[in-house]
């Protein structure tokens, strides 16, 4: 709903938590005020950037899954995929912080959040789940039937 823009209802959210485990499951960017600015600017076209860099990034908005639903750049709302977009993040699940005169995205995960985790998938398939057990798994609302 978050990211199509409408419920779908066999995308519910579950746990996945080998994610966790995967390399490169938290990365992090840094982005000095001339390129904050650009990029605030590119997903916040009417953002006031008068005030000081650390006033750029406010108040973030999440999911119940934890990703940023809204984040304000520069007062202006934007959505978290938009943001994700803007600064080239890996997912939407993020924090921003400014340090030693740069702002440092913290992202978790990979991808959009929305359905199957290839990670997840992969360790039940070691641990001797089959296909049948992992798309329930992930899609526990969903049928699957021979065509």
């Amino acid at each position: 709903e978050n990211v199509w823009g409408s419920k779908r209802p066999y995308l519910v959210s579950v746990a996945s938590p080998m994610d966790a485990f995967a390399g490169g499951f938290q990365t992090s960017v840094s982005y000095a005020p001339d390129e904050m600015k650009k990029r605030i600017l590119q997903a916040a076209p009417h953002a006031d950037l008068s005030g000081p860099e650390s006033a750029w990034v406010g108040k973030i908005e999440r999911t119940p899954a934890g990703t940023v639903k809204t984040v304000l750049l520069g007062g202006q709302s934007v959505t978290g995929n938009s943001a994700r977009s803007a600064f080239g993040l890996r997912s939407a699940n993020f924090t921003a912080a400014w340090a030693n005169g740069k702002c440092t995205f913290t992202v978790k995960g990979y991808g959009h959040g929305v359905g199957m985790s290839q990670v997840g998938a992969q360790a039940m398939a070691r641990q001797g789940a089959d296909y049948r057990a992992i798309l329930a798994w992930y899609y526990p609302t969903a049928r699957l039937t021979a065509l």
